[in-house]
């Protein structure tokens, strides 16, 4: 099954969505005569700062690429402007809130361990965490050059009514899925973000 977390990861997003961001400073590495040797400190550092989302910006690089079988991919994405801000989260690599319209975008790849389902049958596969769950439409599309699904879901969570669009396409191997979330009275203002970030999403990249 296709991350079971998932349902968990959205809640704790929505739940973030109105609460104070907190970023500490950076910690500083300090050179003293005397001390150990800095340079594993140093590669440890600048391999940190190679994967993840460096920046908040527009790529995500896999943890373990490199590695002959990864669990993520390395991608792009659009930014979403507007009101969004990056926040992080356990369990998803990429994702911005919008305080003032109660929402959040997320986006997620996994290239083991997720199967051969559908694209629907994967879509299914994110309710899990949700009180309630129903499928408004779906479209067919096309994303990175492969047939994608559109979803409008209408999702409840600890009696809250969401409002969701979901954008699902396998790639080389790698299960991607894109999604915005938001309450019904401010989920069309929040589309237009979403599309910015579906937009530019791009996989796979050149040189990676």
């Amino acid at each position: 099954m296709y991350r079971p977390a998932a349902g968990a990861v959205a809640a704790t997003l929505a739940r973030q969505v109105g609460a104070r961001s907190s970023h500490g400073p950076r910690p500083q590495v300090e050179e003293r005569r005397g001390a150990s040797p800095r340079w594993a400190l140093l590669v440890a550092l600048g391999a940190l700062a190679a994967c993840g989302w460096r920046g908040h910006g527009q790529i995500y690089y896999a943890r373990d690429r490199g590695a002959q079988q990864p669990h993520e991919a390395t991608y792009r994405v659009g930014l979403p402007g507007g009101g969004f801000e990056p926040v992080k989260v356990k369990h998803s690599q990429v994702a911005w809130i919008d305080r003032s319209l109660g929402a959040t975008i997320r986006v997620h790849s996994e290239c083991t361990g997720h199967g051969d389902a559908r694209l629907d049958q994967f879509l299914d596969h994110l309710r899990i965490g949700w009180s309630s769950w129903q499928v408004l439409d779906t479209h067919p599309e096309t994303l990175v050059g492969r047939e994608a699904l559109r979803a409008h879901v209408r999702a409840r969570l600890d009696g809250i009514l969401f409002e969701h669009e979901f954008w699902i396409v396998k790639k080389d191997g790698c299960l991607f899925d894109l999604s915005v979330s938001a309450p019904p009275g401010s989920f069309a203002r929040a589309l237009p973000a979403f599309h910015r970030v579906v937009k530019g999403f791009r996989f796979p990249l050149e040189n990676d």
